[in-house]
């Protein structure tokens, strides 16, 4: 299990072996219809998304 907004927790996943190809799908996010700010949304939906791509360039 991680939390897409603490990169260390997301970490074990890109634990890839060597000679193997790898595809992620990044789908995960939270949804409202509340129109109020919300720093969770922002925390998960934006720098979850930033440390997916950060974890993806930085994997060999």
């Amino acid at each position: 299990e991680g939390d897409l907004s603490d990169i260390e927790s997301l970490k074990p996943f890109f634990d890839i072996p060597e000679g193997w190809d790898a595809v992620v799908l990044h789908i995960a996010s939270i949804v409202t219809s509340s129109p109020d700010f919300n720093q969770k949304v922002i925390d998960v939906n934006v720098g979850g998304t930033k440390n997916i791509i950060e974890l993806c360039l930085s994997t060999p």
